[in-house]
């Protein structure tokens, strides 16, 4: 599990990154009173968020909180500045980036909320979510009293309920723009998605049940992507606080581990935005590319720091699952899980010692990385792992051998074939080899 003064940190970064959103809003309203106050979509902005301030919090946060917030007021704040700068085609930006305040708006007048009616019709060219609610727009269809709204998915188990649901309406990445509602899943297999997720919920909190109230508490949206289809990812972004895209494989404990893993991106872009754990070039991903365990392509310091950091509590839930597995599958998969991503942390975390230019912030986390990681070896190696076993993977839910030209390959084989085809440094082909003894200090 993760660290508590990292979980702490982490909150208390995003409650900060909330209020920025406010000032940013409250500052474009106020910036408004100049120059654009004559102009139809600057003037109700105005006023609608004159009228928000006067809102009970029990009325405003359910709406505010929500993860295309932080990013869409700091777009906001940015279309506002090159208008006042009389940029090119600036004011005509910033109108139809107001106009999508619309949906905000809609959200407080679902909470009670008494706002001024929008200077004129807003639709979208994909389905968009009603913050606060569980409300869908459909593609092409206008906002207002009349709108054709439908109930979203929602998967949810005791205090967690999770919108499945895009909610990409403008912001500066946008991975949600191809994600359906699952609603919108082919061949009827939208209600067994969602039924996927409840099953994810169920299994993180029978195996990690400490990682599961947080995880309630932080996460409200997840874009579900039909695992059936080509070129689908599990992704987070460091804008899009409480919220992932992830593939809906129809394997409750792997879906689990991805929801897990892309948390934890969650709680480090919130910690970054607030505190850099990366000094000068590298905390912007820039710097030289290197060797990462987890990936086909060479990455950025940054990258390698969130793998090592993720795979934290995903190696903790699959250390659980293997001390009480519901079926011997499950067992071997939990088992190569974890010994997998125990190699792959070691490995990473050399790397890091030797390369990563670390803040006094990071430094701090990196700590209590390796306090965890630590941990979790010693429990894991006295389970009796073994990383000469055969190698398995999960594949649209079913778990199957491991194979490199059609041959079954153990999990060591694996992680050398990994390192050969990227281009590993030599200490990290020693490290797997000789795991789980380490290689003498150089």
């Amino acid at each position: 599990m993760l660290d508590e003064s990292i979980l702490g940190q982490a909150g208390l970064a995003v409650e900060r990154i909330y209020e920025d959103a406010a000032i940013a809003a409250f500052g474009v309203a106020d910036s408004f009173k100049g120059p654009h106050e004559a102009r139809p979509w600057p003037a109700w902005f105005r006023d609608t968020v004159e009228r928000l301030t006067k809102l009970p919090s029990e009325t405003f946060e359910p709406v505010w909180r929500e993860p295309i917030t932080p990013s869409w007021f700091g777009m906001l704040a940015s279309k506002a500045a090159a208008a006042n700068r009389g940029e090119a085609d600036a004011i005509e930006a910033l109108d139809r980036h107001i106009a999508q305040f619309a949906l905000f708006a809609e959200g407080f007048r679902r909470a009670g909320a008494d706002l001024p009616p929008t200077p004129g019709p807003v639709a979208f060219d994909r389905d968009v979510l009603i913050p606060g609610t569980t409300l869908g727009l459909p593609a092409g269809k206008p906002i207002g009293p009349s709108a054709e709204l439908y109930e979203v998915d929602v998967a949810a188990w005791k205090q967690a309920r999770l919108r499945l649901a895009p909610e990409a309406i403008d912001a500066p990445w946008e991975p949600f723009a191809p994600v359906a509602n699952a609603r919108g899943f082919k061949d009827g297999k939208g209600p067994a998605a969602t039924a996927s997720v409840t099953a994810m919920l169920q299994a993180i909190d029978r195996y990690l049940p400490e990682a599961f109230d947080r995880f309630a508490g932080d996460i409200s949206v997840i874009g579900l992507l039909d695992s059936g289809q080509a070129g689908v990812f599990n992704a987070s972004n460091s804008t899009y606080f409480g919220g992932f895209i992830v593939a809906a494989v129809g394997e409750p404990h792997e879906l689990a581990a991805y929801a897990l893993h892309e948390h934890a991106h969650n709680l480090l872009f919130a910690i970054e935005t607030v505190e850099p754990v990366l000094a000068g070039e590298q905390g912007d991903y820039e710097g030289p590319l290197i060797y990462s365990p987890w990936r086909h392509d060479l990455r950025p310091m940054r990258g390698l720091v969130h793998a090592v950091f993720v795979h934290l509590p995903v190696s903790a839930f699959w250390l659980s699952v293997l001390r009480e597995p519901a079926t011997e599958e499950l067992e071997a998969y939990a088992r190569d899980q974890l010994t997998r991503f125990l190699i792959q942390t070691d490995v990473g975390l050399d790397i890091i010692d030797r390369h990563a230019s670390l803040t006094e912030n990071g430094t701090r986390i990196m700590s209590a990385v390796k306090r965890e990681a630590a941990r979790l070896r010693a429990l894991a190696l006295d389970a009796g792992l073994d990383a000469d076993r055969p190698g398995l993977v999960c594949y649209q839910g079913v778990f199957q051998p491991e194979q490199r030209a059609g041959h079954p390959i153990t999990l060591r084989e694996s992680l050398i074939a990994h390192a050969e085809a990227v281009g590993a440094p030599e200490m990290a082909f020693t490290m797997v080899r000789q795991w789980p003894h380490r290689p003498a200090a150089t």
